[in-house]
């Protein structure tokens, strides 16, 4: 009876064994989330329709494996509007990395600045500005708690060696291999090669959000535009009305010159831009009251600039995509109009990276009349002339309006 039992969880644990042997090998064969860089194949495992559940993750270690010259930094606008793979791209700039995630605020673009240059020096670094980001309540309180996305870079927030970087790597492993979500979605990336509508991440870190090729196809751009706006409308009107009059009780400028102090310490050409904001978003920050304190967090960003100027052997770059011009006021489909697609605007607060063409070919080329640069020189005349924009605009929809 003993010999049969002995026998029995013998085989038992030998089959459990090898179940967690397969599991392990599968997942990391398809490696849904990119924390291995297992080589993909082609309509099994290119695209990867869940990596967006573990978007830090993937982007950490990603990072890791690739030698760059260049990242992006920022949240979602940057990181589906910029393609490091342009043509645009100044030869010396490449390789380039978006860095950049979604519903990420600066801080957590200050934390992937420092994990990226724990792995080799960088050339250039590319952040992108969202006025949303800056409106915080006025503190000057602690940073935020520290999490797993934290523990895994290879730096801790002074600088030095991440002691917690070991324990959280095997977590990782863990749980990219041996849990029911790794499983499930490595089934999901398997089943999910579609490569026109299937959700993936580039091995760049660009997002290029072909879930809303779909969208738009099944729903059209003005659904889209009109269920976004509402979400925007929300978060803008209960938002605060910071006067950045101290910047240092502002956490999105703290990160700011955070950002700025790392890459004047590290000798890094630093390039800024302000987002090219849809003219429906730009209505709605108008309508929710915001206007003056947009004006104002542009004059903020100008201001910290200047201060930090003494400690740069390069000038920091400052490019405003926001105003009203023919990209911005590109016009939206018609209700039921699931045809037409639009060319530079995916909705309002997310534009196309044919967009971000535009954009790097006019900071590095200067070959776009789209957007310009901001200074304490022109600061001024540059607001008074988006008020005027503005004003031509909302006299032309007008006219549109009667004649329609």
């Amino acid at each position: 009876m003993q010999i049969r039992m002995r026998r029995y969880l013998l085989c038992y644990g030998a089959a459990l064994l090898a179940l967690g042997v397969a599991i392990v090998i599968f997942t990391v064969a398809v490696d849904p989330y990119r924390m291995y860089g297992t080589p993909p194949i082609i309509g099994l495992t290119e695209i990867k329709p869940r990596i967006y559940e573990q978007a830090a993750m993937a982007k950490t270690y990603q990072l890791e494996r690739t030698t760059v010259a260049t990242i992006v930094l920022g949240n979602s606008r940057a990181e589906i509007g910029l393609d490091p793979d342009s043509s645009q791209w100044p030869e010396d700039a490449r390789p380039v990395f978006n860095a950049a995630l979604a519903g990420r605020g600066l801080f957590t673009s200050v934390r992937m600045l420092q994990h990226a240059l724990a792995i080799h020096p960088l050339k250039l670094v590319v952040i992108g500005l969202d006025f949303p980001d800056f409106l915080v309540p006025q503190s000057n309180g602690p940073s935020p708690e520290i999490g797993p996305d934290e523990l895994r870079l290879l730096v801790d927030r002074s600088g030095g060696p991440n002691g917690e970087r070991a324990r959280q790597l095997w977590r990782d492993r863990f749980n990219t291999t041996l849990t029911l979500d790794a499983v499930l979605d490595s089934l999901a990336t398997v089943i999910g090669q579609n490569p026109s509508t299937g959700i993936t991440m580039t091995l760049a870190g660009f997002n290029p959000l072909n879930n809303y090729r779909l969208e738009v196809r099944r729903n059209g751009h003005f659904q889209l535009f009109s269920q976004k706006d509402r979400t925007y409308r929300e978060q803008l009107t209960n938002l605060p009305k910071p006067d950045f009059t101290n910047l240092d009780h502002n956490a999105g400028f703290r990160s700011l010159k955070s950002l700025l102090r790392i890459t004047a310490e590290n000798d890094i050409q630093t390039i800024l831009f302000i987002h090219p904001y849809h003219a429906r978003y730009l209505e709605i920050i108008h309508e929710s009251g915001l206007w003056e304190t947009f004006e104002a967090w542009k004059r903020a960003i100008v201001c910290l600039i200047a201060s930090e100027a003494d400690r740069r052997s390069t000038p920091i770059q400052l490019f405003d995509f926001s105003g009203y011009s023919d990209f911005t006021t590109e016009p939206v489909p018609l209700p039921n109009d699931t045809r037409t697609q639009m060319q530079w605007y995916w909705e309002s607060g997310h534009y196309k990276s044919t967009l971000g063409e535009r954009m790097l070919a006019r900071i590095f080329h200067d070959t776009v009349a789209f957007g310009r640069t901001l200074d304490e020189t022109n600061i001024e005349e540059a607001l008074m002339e988006m008020r005027i924009a503005r004003a031509a605009f909302l006299k032309k929809e007008s006219v549109t309006e009667l004649t329609n």
